[in-house]
């Protein structure tokens, strides 16, 4: 059996909570949306403009 750590209970928990919010579309979340936030990938803030570059 695997050991429970805190980090991996908040995972968990955080995981748990984005999928409530998409199932109850509260936010409008996409796939890549979902996939985005479920990610190990570091990122800064510019990574997830949804501005249009022409604006």
């Amino acid at each position: 059996m695997s050991q429970v750590t805190e980090q991996s209970v908040r995972f968990q928990t955080a995981l748990a909570s984005i999928k409530l919010i998409q199932a109850s579309a509260v936010l409008d979340l996409t796939e890549d949306d979902f996939d985005f936030l479920t990610s190990n990938k570091v990122w800064i803030a510019t990574d997830r403009s949804r501005m249009p570059s022409s604006a």
